[in-house]
């Protein structure tokens, strides 16, 4: 933990990562040991997740929050899909499967908030996507982190966010109209 606390720079950083590295070391290594069944390649990825969530410490407001439980799921879950998709195992692993608890949206996405109604049907639409679309969607509108930044965080191109988000957008809009009747 001495090598993250140095790279954070600022005391404040400091105290907040120590605060993260406390609060959900554990419930990291859960979620990345349930996707790769090897602990030691979920130490990797616990790892791996730390130096990501450092680089965007100054976005984390309260360490406490859903948003940051959410944020942390995210991470952790991608990075360690990677790692399991670089070793290229023989079996594939449902994330339906993993005991995870769903990711707690509080607010939808400000171009489709009109009212609180709206906000939860966005919420449940939102949660009717293909992870790989809701993750892309949540990081981008509900946490503002730019097309590069979650690049970045999800290991893929800035293309393939680009796709992404506007695949997620059409998925939505279908759901949308499907609910109208």
């Amino acid at each position: 933990m001495l090598i993250y606390l140095t790279m954070c720079g600022s005391n404040a950083d400091s105290s907040k990562f120590e605060l993260l590295y406390k609060n959900y070391k554990a419930s990291m290594f859960k979620i990345a040991n349930a996707i790769l069944k090897n602990v030691d390649l979920a130490e990797d990825a616990v790892q791996q997740s730390f130096m990501k969530i450092i680089k965007n410490l100054h976005k984390i407001d309260d360490v406490f929050s859903n948003k940051t439980r959410a944020l942390i799921v995210i991470i952790v879950k991608n990075t360690s899909i990677d790692i399991y998709r670089r070793r290229k195992k023989n079996y594939a692993v449902s994330l339906e499967e993993l005991a995870i608890e769903p990711i707690d949206v509080n607010m939808a996405p400000p171009e489709f908030v009109i009212s609180e109604e709206s906000a939860e049907l966005m919420k449940s639409n939102i949660s009717k996507l293909p992870q790989k679309y809701s993750d892309v969607i949540i990081l981008r509108y509900f946490y503002d982190y730019s097309n590069a930044e979650i690049a970045q965080m999800l290991n893929i191109s800035n293309e393939n966010v680009r796709y992404r988000l506007h695949k997620a957008k059409k998925m939505l809009l279908e759901i949308m109209k499907e609910e109208e009747y």
